[in-house]
């Protein structure tokens, strides 16, 4: 968990003449001049000390001394002054939380509320400035022992929900606990088997057979076979074959598939048990298997079914599968038939469908869940039929979406493009206040996913982006949400579009996107490089290195840029972020990334809607470097040069300000806490009087609007821009750096 939580600001406001002057400084000659440069460097790090030690006045003198080398030292000076203020007040905000969560972990453990307890516990620690300091103080270690002892009794009495959410939160604080981790994933197992396969007559489209459409046996022997041929290490078919026989015997013990499969209990059940457990202790004893061994056992597993418990054979195939390729590595894993189609949408970046997304809202007075529009597509048949964020979506073709899964409502809503669907929609009439129904019919169409995006929408035409912040030094911004085959080229009519109105340098914002597809990274990263730089090669067990350079000089290779990270960016964000470091081609700004630096394959079965997600290779970035984060592992993904982290309230006021600005319409998010109905005055009197001494303090976000990454990342451009008639962002370490007059030394 250390990646996610947050640390001290490291370098602020290092801009590219202080992160150039690092690497070059012993490659010049001309003593004077590098003396010069070092001490430049020296001052801002001078500055960034005195910041992290909560000596605001010696790092604002530090600071403001540097605004005084540009063109407009007033403009430079009014700008850093504003920033300092802004961290000074963050910084004490984030240290009063901590102190008060520190209170309240502490009370809730004097009552005897250890859930309670390890919630305020995690979050004083998401606010500290040292978390391995923290956790060695023995308030906390008293908290982990009582928590500890009260999950293992609830996990004895088959209390799988109850003993998960201990585990779980003392997972997040300690991390390093593989064996509190171990039992947390065994709680969770057992809950998922009884939610999945539990029957509700009264929700009858509720059903697990939906999920077993298309499976069979041969899948799995076809998977085995391709993961002794590809994977990206020699598979340990032992521990694959073993969570396999232990996911089976978890089954077996299941309420769930017992009230389902009367073959789960009396004498079959015990024999299909005891049939298990002898064929798991023959596996242990092995010192490893075969891919031929492993199907073997496979196939026994099924035939102990058949002739015991005769659970229907796609629940074995699939459960046995699920946990066996969980001991592969974390990305790789089977996409059974009714998974693909969603994974298909969301990597090819268009579908057939009406333009809405959509969730599941609970309902107190239907006392069930319906399904609300969180915001219609851009461009798309619902945004063009006037469907707004918070409508409510109660019939498809006449049929109640009333305690629907929003999976099951999409596929009600798709289908074949140019047919037509006609949805029954309620919303708040804005004369009367309350609720009408009407019905719009939508003709499907294909749906363009829209990957690229700004800060905040066009006021005069919202379905559109804006993607300058900064008109008067004309800063672009644009976020990348994923990387899907249409990323790049809306990427590039969005840049152009930006040039057009004047943007002189671009903050690309990669936080919070996952990865997506090679390629899409490919391109983008030569967009912004030279021919022949290298972006990435990959490299796995069975296969030669491939290499992927900079095919044409790219199109924006001298535009100034920043990069966003944090620790969500992964994958094909890595790879962007990685070859723009390596190359000193921009300034990276934020956390450490996720530390995905693996190639999943989608491998199609034979003759089945089944693929095989795969990991076939490592990705290497241009320095050599393969920064995937294994188990126990303390260097992984991209490190920014400026490091800028995000306390929780910070983190949820930046989420939900991407949020509000991706709904279109006037319907915005909130990021406070809803905790309680509005009551009346005599009602409020009546509940102040009788508030009992245990109840929960709310915790609301006083956090303002304002994203510290970004604003930070905005000033180091708006500072090199002012700077810029002869200072490009980043130097591409030709050993050409600039001093603080702006001349330049070779």
């Amino acid at each position: 968990m250390s990646f996610l939580h947050k640390h001290p600001i490291r370098l602020l406001l290092c801009c590219s003449l202080a992160l150039t002057v690092a690497a070059t400084a012993r490659e010049m000659t001309a003593s004077r001049n590098a003396d010069a440069k070092i001490s430049f460097a020296e001052q801002w790090a001078q500055g960034i000390n005195f910041l992290e030690h909560g000596n605001y006045e010696k790092a604002a003198g530090t600071l403001q001394e540097l605004a005084k080398n540009t063109p407009k030292p007033d403009k430079a000076a009014s700008w850093i002054e504003e920033w300092l203020e802004a961290e000074k007040a963050r910084r004490e905000a984030t240290r009063a939380d901590e102190l008060d969560y520190i209170r309240r972990a502490k009370k809730w453990f004097a009552k005897d509320d250890i859930n309670k307890a390890l919630k305020w516990m995690y979050w004083a620690m998401l606010n500290t400035a040292d978390e391995q300091e923290f956790k060695k103080q023995d308030w906390v270690q008293e908290i982990k022992g009582k928590a500890v002892t009260d999950a293992d009794e609830l996990r004895t009495e088959h209390e799988w929900r109850d003993s998960h959410a201990i585990y779980y939160a003392l997972s997040l604080i300690f991390e390093e606990d593989k064996t509190v981790d171990k039992r947390r994933e065994e709680c969770l197992e057992h809950a998922r088997l009884d939610e999945i396969y539990k029957v509700d007559p009264d929700k009858p489209d509720r059903t697990w057979e939906d999920s077993l459409e298309g499976i069979d046996a041969t899948m799995v022997e076809e998977a085995l076979w391709r993961i002794d041929e590809k994977h990206v290490v020699e598979a340990d078919f032992k521990n694959i074959t073993m969570a396999g026989f232990e996911e089976l015997l978890l089954l077996a013990e299941s309420p769930a598939l017992q009230a389902l499969f009367d073959g789960l209990k009396g004498e079959r059940g015990k024999d299909f048990t005891a049939r298990l457990e002898k064929r798991l202790e023959q596996i242990k004893a092995q010192p490893k298997l075969t891919y031929r061994e492993a199907l073997q056992h496979f196939r026994r597993a099924l035939n102990i079914n058949r002739q015991t418990a005769q659970v229907p054979e796609a629940i074995i195939v699939k459960e046995y599968t699920n946990a066996a390729l969980g001991q592969l590595d974390e990305f790789s894993a089977m996409i059974w038939p009714y998974e693909y189609r969603e994974f298909e949408k969301h990597t090819r970046g268009d579908f057939i469908g009406v333009g809405i997304q959509i969730r599941n809202r609970y309902n107190t007075e239907l006392e069930d869940t319906e399904i609300l529009v969180v915001s219609p597509l851009e461009d798309s048949p619902a945004y063009r039929a006037g469907i707004q964020a918070d409508d409510v979506i109660t019939k498809v073709n006449g049929k109640s979406l009333t305690g629907i899964r929003v999976t099951k409502a999409v596929d009600m809503i798709t289908g074949p493009r140019g047919s037509n669907v006609t949805l029954t929609i309620k919303r708040q009439s804005e004369e009367s206040g309350k609720p009408k129904e009407m019905e719009v019919v939508l003709k499907r169409d294909e749906i363009k996913i829209q990957s690229v995006k700004g800060l905040q929408r066009l006021p005069d035409a919202e379905e559109h982006w804006d993607f300058i912040i900064d008109r008067e030094m004309g800063i672009g911004y644009v976020r990348i949400a994923s990387f899907q085959e249409n990323t790049v080229a809306q990427l590039r009519q969005s840049l152009i579009e930006a040039q057009k109105q004047g943007m002189r340098g671009l903050i690309l914002d990669l936080r919070y996107n996952p990865g997506g597809l090679l390629k899409s990274a490919v391109e983008m990263a030569e967009m912004f490089l030279k021919r022949g730089d290298r972006i990435v090669s990959t490299k796995g067990l069975r296969s030669p290195e491939w290499p992927a350079d900079a095919e044409i000089d790219g199109q924006f290779q001298d535009l100034p840029l920043i990069v966003l990270v944090n620790d969500t960016s992964a994958s094909a964000s890595e790879i962007v972020s990685g070859a723009i470091k390596d190359h000193n081609r921009g300034i990276i700004i934020g956390e450490r990334t996720f530390g995905k630096f693996s190639v999943q394959n989608l491998i199609q079965l034979m003759h089945s809607e089944a693929h095989l997600k795969l990991t076939t290779a490592r990705y290497y970035l241009p320095s050599g470097q393969s920064l995937h984060r294994e188990e126990g592992s303390t260097e992984w993904g991209v490190s920014p040069q400026i490091e800028v982290s995000l306390v929780p309230k910070e983190e949820n006021k930046v989420i939900f300000m991407r949020r509000d600005a991706d709904v279109i319409g006037a319907v915005k998010t909130s990021s406070e806490e809803e905790i309680d109905e509005p009551l009346g005055p005599e009602e409020e009197s009546k509940a102040e009087a009788d508030k009992a001494e245990d109840e929960e303090e709310p915790d609301p976000n006083n956090r303002p609007d304002r994203d510290p990454q970004l604003e930070t990342a905005k000033l180091v451009m708006r500072l090199n821009l002012l700077r810029s008639q002869s200072l490009a962002l980043a130097d591409r370490g030709s050993g050409r750096v600039e001093d603080a007059q702006g001349q330049r030394s070779n």
